[in-house]
């Protein structure tokens, strides 16, 4: 009884085995890390996709590779050009009130008191904004930075026939921060690989700490999308004998990104 299961099992799974068929598809402009992961979740159970040296390599039913087919022609075209731009927004407002008593008084007979007084409201506001743009293939990266150049001490000895030479320099090395950003395309939205990394010098020991993180954001191609911001609100009591002053202060900063293509 056990042999005939096994037998009726063999005979079910060979037809459905023979119904799968081999095909290679030779890659014109995509590479195979970019396409496999995006067919593997459209194979049929029991099908299979990989690739190797910009091929494809579909195992599957006639019907599924047609579908694969038609799905690869939309993504193996050839990368576009894109424009990242990078707007860095700074807004900041601060307000100031107070009074004050000031004057002299005389003693002794006729002495006179002057005494005087002034209040005040100020508000100043100021805002700045400071773009940056950078052009890219699709799937490819971009590094955004703002910051400096920094001097550094360069020592050199070299040694030769007549002894040691000794030559002493400044190499300029980049502080600051800024972006890796890698863009992905689907039809008309983009999603984007961030990897923000920020340096800070040591001062006189030289070098930098460094801090690197990574996120990812997505948006419509031509639209600006928030990276991400922070709100900072100060506020400072002054008191005297004759005067007192308030002073309140927020900094505001934002950033954005725009991913565009370049036709």
């Amino acid at each position: 009884m056990k042999r005939w299961f096994i037998l009726l099992f063999l005979l079910l799974s060979f037809p459905a085995a023979a119904q799968q068929e081999l095909e290679i598809i030779q890659l014109r402009n995509r590479t195979v890390d970019q396409i496999v992961p995006v067919l593997s979740p459209l194979v049929e159970p029991g099908g299979s996709v990989s690739g190797m040296n910009d091929q494809i390599i579909i195992r599957a039913s006639r019907r599924n590779i047609t579908q694969l087919r038609e799905v690869l022609a939309t993504l193996d075209t050839a990368p576009r050009n894109l424009v990242i731009r990078v707007s860095n927004d700074i807004s900041q407002e601060s307000e100031r009130e107070g009074a004050a008593l000031s004057g002299r008084i005389e003693l002794g007979q006729g002495g006179n008191t002057r005494i005087r007084g002034r209040a005040y409201d100020t508000v100043s506001t100021g805002s700045q904004n400071t773009s940056q743009r950078i052009q890219v293939m699709e799937g490819g990266s971009g590094y955004i930075m703002v910051g400096r150049s920094v001097p550094l001490p360069f020592r050199q000895v070299v040694l030769g026939q007549n002894g040691a030479v000794v030559s002493e320099s400044l190499i300029y090395r980049d502080i600051g921060s800024g972006l890796y950003v890698t863009p992905r395309l689907a039809g008309d939205r983009v999603t984007l690989e961030i990897s923000p990394q920020f340096e800070q010098e040591r001062g006189r020991q030289g070098g930098a700490d460094v801090q690197r993180l990574s996120t990812m954001v997505s948006g419509k191609l031509g639209e600006w999308i928030e990276l991400g911001g922070s709100n900072q609100d100060e506020s400072v009591r002054e008191r005297g004998y004759t005067s007192y002053a308030n002073t309140r202060g927020r900094d505001s900063r934002s950033i954005w990104l725009k991913v565009e293509e370049i036709k």
